[in-house]
């Protein structure tokens, strides 16, 4: 028996029958692509965000009574703080080389436009010379602000407080809001509660 072959309408049918079908598939694997790179992003900025966390309960949890001297010989306290801006010195300073240095640390949290900044001084008592390595921690935010509990149980946008107060400090807190994940807050108690002592006035 003889075999009989395709007829032109046979394979234009299956040729239209392959191209609805790669069609569907290359949509099916553009979409898992396309899934897998918003979860990847997304994996990405929730390592990013614990990151940024843990950085802050450290700094806060570690706060110490230590005040130090800027680069323009002025005291500044322990612990100074605005609404976008937060200096604290604390312990717990890793040295796995051993280096001849101190423990503690001067850290500088600080929003500069939508990023923000920590920064850290390898020296408490700095000098004109003594420059910080600064570190972005997080993009494109579109709002910050950092407050402080008081030993009053009082929420204050600024520490010490203006007025000055015979206060010590209870915990710190920081908002901020991203387009992805709205706003986000965490707070961190101190361990150890301290009376901020007065700035002193640059030496002439």
């Amino acid at each position: 028996m003889k075999s009989r072959g395709f007829t032109l309408l046979e394979i234009l049918v299956a040729i239209v029958i392959f191209s609805i079908m790669a069609v569907f598939a290359y949509s099916t694997l553009q979409q898992v692509l396309s899934t897998n790179q918003h979860l990847q992003k997304q994996a990405d900025e929730l390592a990013q965000l614990q990151f940024l966390f843990g950085r802050f309960l450290e700094d806060v949890a570690q706060l110490t009574q230590r005040s130090i001297r800027d680069e323009f010989g002025a005291t500044e306290p322990a612990l100074i703080g605005s609404s976008q801006l937060l200096k604290l010195t604390r312990s717990g300073w890793e040295n796995p080389l051993e280096s001849k240095r101190s423990n503690l640390q001067r850290v500088e949290w600080i929003l500069e436009g939508k990023t923000l900044y920590r920064q850290y001084w390898t020296v408490l008592d700095r000098t004109r010379f003594n420059q910080p390595i600064k570190t972005a921690l997080l993009k494109d935010i579109e709002m910050l602000e950092f407050r402080y509990l008081d030993s009053n149980n009082v929420w204050r946008k600024e520490f010490p407080p203006k007025p000055p107060a015979q206060t010590t400090i209870k915990a710190v807190e920081m908002s901020f809001s991203l387009k992805n994940w709205g706003k986000l807050n965490r707070i961190v108690e101190t361990t150890q509660a301290f009376v901020p002592k007065p700035v002193d006035k640059p030496k002439s």
